[in-house]
């Protein structure tokens, strides 16, 4: 009879396929880096658009909500305060306040007020019991928020603006949209 002779089944990777397989999954890294810090710039202006349009908000529903004038003071950092525009012992200074480290990190904010005008600093609105704006000169009637470039190239970045009407309404919406686009300002 004839020996019949059996090789042992190789297991795992020899070096040369390991290699590969390394310097394939290198190649795919370094094209995803590029794209998650681009996504991470962008979540951070939405977050923080979010932040800043809910602090609207909860201000104009306060004022309605005390029957009183209530004010929404924004940082140029990103963190804002609501308080009654006149204290009392029911309406307190400050309501609810964010800081900027809570919320615009990494974000760049320019404040627009009703004279288009760029504040410098801080930005404030209050908002009468009836919810509506204060429609003086340097009251605050817009927001954008974008990244700095060196977080996100102007290219990918998705700025967001945050549009105050006279009736206390806010919108979120992206400046670079085509007109007619749903998100469009």
């Amino acid at each position: 009879m004839l020996k019949r002779t059996t090789r042992a089944r190789q297991r795992g990777l020899s070096v040369i396929e390991m290699t590969m397989v390394v310097g394939v999954m290198a190649i795919l890294a370094a094209m995803a880096v590029p794209s998650f810090s681009a996504w991470q710039g962008n979540t951070r202006i939405r977050a923080s658009a979010e932040a800043i349009n809910t602090g609207l908000s909860l201000a104009r529903v306060e004022a309605v909500s005390r029957n009183t004038s209530v004010t929404f003071t924004l940082q140029s950092d990103g963190g804002w305060t609501v308080g009654c525009a006149t204290v009392t012992a029911e309406c307190p200074a400050t309501i609810h306040s964010r800081s900027g480290a809570e919320i615009g990190s990494g974000s760049t904010l320019v404040l627009t007020q009703r004279d288009n005008n760029t504040a410098t600093g801080s930005a404030s609105v209050t908002f009468s019991s009836r919810g509506r704006p204060d429609t003086n000169s340097t009251s605050l009637r817009r927001v954008d928020i974008d990244a700095p470039s060196s977080i996100v190239p102007a290219a990918q970045s998705r700025e967001l603006r945050i549009a105050l009407n006279d009736f206390g309404q806010t919108r979120l919406c992206d400046p670079n949209a085509a007109s007619g686009a749903p998100t469009a300002c």
